[in-house]
């Protein structure tokens, strides 16, 4: 029977071959042994290798090389990859390979989706233990990649994506700074621990903000106006806890929040035009307008 355990296993063998090409068996096994902290045979390597080739891995061993993934002939095991992740977070429990390749034709997961997902439980463990960590992150913007140390304090969930909290190891003075792990590569500890401040607290920090972009201004008193049905989803998932119905006129809602003005509340607003507008205050309404006029000018 497939269990959680035997999944971890698969998505072990799995990482830690496509990070370490041309590996050898025992070095696979030591692998599984120290991040599954169980009992792992050669007998246990040989049912892994022949369990994730029939879930569609090309797992190449060369005898002078060791063990590598053909990436380009892998591809429908990279969507059971994270197929396989769903089904270990949700506790579905299958009897043999393939009964997991049967789930795949009703669940669809996109590989993007979990990218970095597989160092959730070691940040978590971090997080816990006061571990300190270093890793390579990865700015968007600036087209380049910096060693970070971190003290780490929360893991934070924002529109898929998940970021890693903390403090800068070198620079604590500058406050929480978030990290997307799906930038994030050679994650490790640094062997030391961390006192953490107990007046830092993560989910005061980021309490009057939508999104990953703390701000240090007062939050404001934000009125939108939607139609009703639109208003509909807001409800069943609210933008925020401060979040509260003013009135339906017309077939017109009109809500409120409590926040700080920042990008991420922006890119939501803008992200439900034209479905939404904004009623107050004037400058975030000037910011909404120089977005959408920006995207407009690149049709012109």
């Amino acid at each position: 029977m497939i269990n959680n355990k035997k999944l971890k296993e698969y998505w072990e063998f799995y990482q830690f071959t496509l990070e370490n090409p041309n590996c050898s068996r025992e070095g696979i096994i030591a692998h599984l042994r120290e991040s599954t902290e169980g009992s792992v045979s050669v007998a246990t390597f040989d049912r892994l290798k022949k369990d994730l080739r029939e879930l569609g891995l090309a797992l190449i061993h060369q005898k002078s090389e060791g063990y590598f993934i053909n990436e380009s002939k892998s591809a429908e095991f990279k969507k059971r990859a994270a197929f396989i992740q769903v089904i270990n977070h949700g506790g579905i429990v299958a009897k043999k390979p393939n009964e997991l390749k049967q789930m795949l034709k009703y669940i669809h997961a996109n590989e993007s989706a979990f990218k970095g997902n597989e160092n959730l439980e070691f940040l978590i463990q971090c997080c816990v233990k006061a571990n300190e960590i270093q890793f390579n992150h990865y700015h968007y913007q600036k087209k380049v990649a910096k060693t970070k140390n971190v003290h780490p304090y929360q893991i934070r969930e924002h529109q898929g994506r998940w970021y890693i909290i903390g403090l800068d190891a070198d620079s604590p003075k500058f406050g929480l700074i978030s990290f997307g792990i799906d930038r994030i590569t050679d994650l490790k500890t640094t062997g030391k621990n961390f006192e953490r401040d107990k007046k830092i607290n993560p989910d005061e920090y980021y309490r009057n903000v939508i999104g990953m972009f703390s701000s240090k201004k007062k939050p404001e008193t934000i009125i939108l106006s939607t139609d009703e049905s639109t208003w509909n989803y807001f409800n069943a998932l609210p933008w925020h806890h401060s979040q509260e119905l003013i009135d339906i006129v017309d077939g017109r809602a009109e809500f409120q929040l409590t926040v700080s003005i920042t990008p991420d509340l922006v890119k939501e607003i803008v992200r439900w035009s034209p479905n939404i507008k904004v009623i107050m205050p004037a400058s975030l309404k000037r910011k909404v307008i120089a977005v959408l006029e920006k995207g407009l000018a690149l049709y012109n």
